[in-house]
């Protein structure tokens, strides 16, 4: 197993029901394993420490999907454009463990508590959105490739197809 950072695998980053679904081949480059490298330590790894240090307990994130290859975000109706293809993005789902027990956070609970870190700059992220299709709930996370100092900083929500602009 290779680990991208000390909580993070490149397996996890890679993975998708999708790709293996249709037989998409979902596999980094040396290049995009490098920015998965950066997400994972500049972004997923403060996070999960300012989640465990939140919840007083572990909390695991998982990633539902992370690097997108051309075909696989093809095949999802990626835009050519998504951070996912860069290595720079990741959808997420919490979960506190309490007493060996997996417990969900809300989404919206972790986007509203990413939204208060980014505010009091205890985190940086390039986007971070909360999103909504049917009955999935995750949160999208970003970081630029480039550093916090390009980092725009940006939260949306998005409700099945419609994306607002979250500027409270």
């Amino acid at each position: 197993m290779a680990y991208l950072s000390p909580n993070f695998t490149e397996e996890e980053f890679i993975y998708s029901d999708t790709a293996k679904k249709y037989g998409i081949n979902n596999s980094m480059t040396e290049f995009y394993k490098k920015i998965a490298i950066h997400t994972c330590t500049y972004l997923l790894e403060p996070l999960r420490t300012l989640l465990n240090q939140h919840y007083g307990c572990k909390v695991i994130i998982c990633i539902n999907s992370g690097y997108r290859g051309p075909s696989l975000n093809a095949k999802v109706g990626g835009v050519s454009t998504s951070q996912h293809c860069k290595a720079e993005a990741a959808d997420l789902t919490c979960y506190k463990v309490i007493n060996k027990v997996k417990i969900r956070i809300n989404p919206l609970e972790i986007y509203n508590l990413i939204k208060t870190w980014v505010k009091q700059g205890r985190l940086s992220v390039d986007q971070c959105i909360y999103e909504v299709s049917g009955t999935a709930i995750w949160v999208h996370v970003s970081h630029s490739n480039a550093g916090k100092t390009r980092d725009r900083r940006q939260f949306l929500k998005y409700n099945n197809g419609r994306y607002t602009l979250d500027n409270n």
